[in-house]
């Protein structure tokens, strides 16, 4: 049942033909009636909102009960017929409601912020309890609740037109962002991308991504002591003739550089080749050449087994 009824309320949010079929049944000068009650309900809202943020409590108040008094007093001009005269009765507000679709326990939440809204409301604002608060917010709730079920009434057949025209609208741009966010967060990025066991401090200065930059200033280190690795990521998999890998010193103070490491080539995650190498210690490294020639690696691991002095590091990993 609840299936079918948020089906049935999108279809009516798009289609309006609830709405159309209201718009049909209501004459022209009940129409401008319902149009000022709920405009004026409107205005008074807005105005018991404004004086309750920014203090003025009681007036507040007193503009939220008037605000759901002039709501309502649409809703009997909703059931009228064009042929009804002037002294033909009104069914109570109620009972419009309930025919617009209204659920019992909003109907019981609105009857219940009418009833106490007509006890003596505070004058002054320092005689506002906190009761009066939550009457006030049941009153801002309930005008809304009766203001959206009344609003049909108030529509010609051209604002039936333009609604179903921006509410399409507004449903292809939803539509769109809906698909290019889905698109942008789940197609695989292209490009080289290089990622690590940790670096050191977490310092940006000494980030994975340095040693992919093909500056040889720049570089990743690992913390004090530690093995690790650094891995370079390329989408999609592509041939690879070979690695080229530079050392670091740390510069400027030479404290750190890697030695003894290995290579591990992937393909299809699974690693399709192994080469071992180690960097002498040397305060100007050159680079290293590793031969590969294999296709579809997608990625490529630099570990770390030993380092020279305080740690290890590598300033350039380059796939050719």
């Amino acid at each position: 049942m609840a299936q079918s009824s948020f089906i049935a309320n999108v279809a009516e949010f798009f289609t309006l033909e609830g709405a159309s079929r209201t718009v049909e049944s209501v004459g022209d000068a009940a129409r401008r009636r319902i149009h000022d009650a709920l405009a004026l309900g409107r205005q008074k809202a807005t105005c018991a909102e404004t004086l309750w943020a920014n203090g003025h409590t009681a007036e507040g108040l007193a503009l939220a009960a008037g605000a759901l008094d002039a709501t309502l007093t649409a809703a009997p001009e909703l059931a009228k017929k064009p042929a009804d005269d002037e002294t033909a009765s009104s069914p109570d507000w109620r009972e419009v409601l309930e025919s617009r679709g209204v659920s019992k326990a909003d109907l019981e939440a609105i009857k219940s912020a009418h009833d106490r809204s007509k006890e003596a409301l505070p004058v002054l604002d320092r005689d506002v309890s906190p009761a009066h608060a939550e009457l006030f917010l049941d009153l801002v709730r309930t005008r809304h609740r009766a203001d959206r079920a009344l609003a049909p009434g108030a529509m010609t057949q051209r604002d039936l037109r333009w609604t179903r025209v921006l509410r399409g609208i507004g449903a292809v741009i939803v539509a769109g962002v809906i698909v290019t966010g889905l698109y942008l967060g789940l197609r695989t990025p292209t490009g080289t991308f290089a990622t690590a066991s940790d670096f050191f401090q977490q310092s940006p200065q000494f980030a994975p991504e340095n040693a992919i930059d093909g500056s040889p200033a720049t570089y990743w280190l690992l913390p004090d002591g530690a093995t690790g690795w650094l891995e370079v990521s390329t989408t999609p998999a592509r041939h690879v003739g070979r690695v080229r890998v530079l050392n670091t010193t740390n510069p400027p103070w030479s404290d750190r550089g890697t030695n003894e490491y290995q290579l591990e080539v992937y393909s299809h995650g699974e690693v399709v080749r192994t080469i071992d190498g180690a960097f002498e210690w040397t305060e100007n490294p050159t680079p290293v050449d590793h031969q590969v020639d294999l296709d579809d690696v997608d990625r490529v691991r630099f570990v770390v087994r030993s380092h020279h002095r305080n740690g290890a590091g590598l300033a350039d990993l380059q796939l050719d």
